[in-house]
């Protein structure tokens, strides 16, 4: 009995201690990838411009811009 107590303590214990190695040593990551620098100015020379943003009546027209856009 106190040995089936001792394995559970220890699978506890290690599985903190993962944790704890997760929380503190772990590399912070981007789930989702790094984004290409190119990209990154694009949008950003896109979003500061003064255009009027553009209204999409139906599903088609935003594909088309999309599709066009890129």
């Amino acid at each position: 009995m106190q040995v089936k107590k001792l394995n559970a303590e220890v699978k506890k214990l290690r599985k903190e201690v993962a944790e704890f190695r997760q929380l503190f040593f772990a590399v912070p990551e981007d789930n989702e990838g790094e984004y290409k620098e190119v990209f990154i100015k694009k949008i950003t020379k896109r979003a500061s411009s003064g255009n009027p943003l553009k209204q999409f009546s139906s599903k088609k027209d935003f594909l088309q811009h999309v599709r066009k856009a890129g």
